[in-house]
């Protein structure tokens, strides 16, 4: 059930988990909707105070043993094993900010990204994501707020300056389609061909 919630709120994760066969994997896919809503806090408010104190709304709620909010409600049963890497994770996403040229700082999402792999590395499955792909993506989403915000010299100059292959396929095809118009609109179908189409290529 919450997989088709994922799926409704972030279709690119949901493509994630199948293509790593961990559609299943209760935990990542709970994982990925607290990444929904940390994302939803920062495009909420220009406030970074604000931004914070919501922040650590959601750090208090995990200290709740019976929560009323769905996703740290569910994060419960996590909480003696992950409890510390969770809330690295939340405070990770305090540090996002746009500079003097509003641009993001990919050191910042080095580090949210590195939080992300360690309770990845947690649950043994055999998956990391790199900062690329959660640099790209967030200028995505944001983008959706901001319809200015996406400065196409500011990216291309990142991606010269960090794509490499230590990114997989599937990271490496959604900054590709997202590079030729700076917008993400595609179906499963075509991205999975895409992704094909790269694997043949490499082979």
């Amino acid at each position: 059930m919450i997989t088709k919630e994922l799926k409704k709120k972030n279709y690119i994760r949901f493509l994630q988990l199948e293509y790593y066969d961990a559609k299943s994997h209760y935990f990542l896919v709970l994982v990925f909707l607290l990444e929904i809503e940390l994302i939803k806090i920062f495009v909420s408010s220009e406030d970074k105070q604000l931004r914070e104190i919501k922040y650590q709304w959601l750090i208090e709620e995990l200290d709740h043993n019976h929560s009323k909010y769905f996703i740290t409600n569910a994060l419960q049963n996590y909480k003696k094993k992950f409890s510390r890497e969770i809330i690295d994770y939340i405070n990770a996403f305090k540090e996002i900010e746009n500079n003097e040229k509003r641009a993001f700082e990919i050191e910042t999402f080095k580090k949210i990204t590195q939080k992300l792999n360690a309770l990845i590395h947690i649950t043994k499955l055999p998956i990391k994501f790199s900062s690329n792909f959660l640099f790209c993506y967030f200028y995505f989403l944001y983008n959706v707020r901001d319809k200015s915000f996406i400065k196409k010299k500011i990216l291309d100059k990142h991606f010269k300056k960090y794509i490499n292959n230590e990114i997989d396929d599937l990271e490496i095809t959604f900054i590709r389609i997202f590079r030729k118009k700076y917008k993400f609109e595609i179906n499963k179908l075509s991205f999975f061909y895409l992704l094909l189409k790269r694997k043949l290529f490499k082979s």
